[in-house]
């Protein structure tokens, strides 16, 4: 017991020793920065942390490099590729574009027997910057309709 509980101490205080991702990101070289902003929707939250933990740019570079982001893309039709570097998803995708455009949604629910349609729920900003609800409706696999609601 009186492991589990100075483990749980340690825990909480190591969780206020890291910093937070914005300072770790200003921390950064501006080519570092630059590196990240265009990787950073192909990486896990994980994998966005462990990043800002490598030494040095060259570290990073190999790190990026070994997410095989030009392969990953290359699997889909041109149209798909820049909407997915633009963060923008379009009637068509797969999933898995999505996942690479936006990353994973908020809420997913599922059709009952008798619908053929999947939604996918996220918050995203808007053109004029507001932050509203977007769903995203999947037909047999893909997106057919993206509904921004107010």
């Amino acid at each position: 017991m009186v492991r589990l509980c100075s483990f749980s101490l340690a825990a909480i205080l190591c969780a206020g020793c890291a910093a937070d991702r914005a300072t770790l990101y200003r921390s950064l070289p501006a080519s570092d920065q630059e590196l990240f902003d265009r990787s950073r929707q192909f990486m896990t939250e994980r994998q966005q942390q462990a990043f800002f933990e490598l030494s040095d740019s060259d570290a990073r570079a190999r790190f990026v490099e070994e997410l095989r982001i030009p392969e990953r893309l290359a699997r889909f039709p041109v149209a798909f590729q820049e909407a997915i570097l633009g963060a923008r998803v379009i009637p068509g995708m797969t999933a898995e574009a999505v996942l690479l455009a936006w990353g994973r949604p908020e809420a997913i629910a599922r059709p009952a027997p008798e619908e053929m349609a999947e939604r996918w729920f996220y918050r995203r900003g808007d053109d004029d910057g507001q932050v509203r609800e977007v769903v995203l409706i999947f037909i047999s696999g893909q997106v057919s309709e993206v509904l921004w609601r107010d």
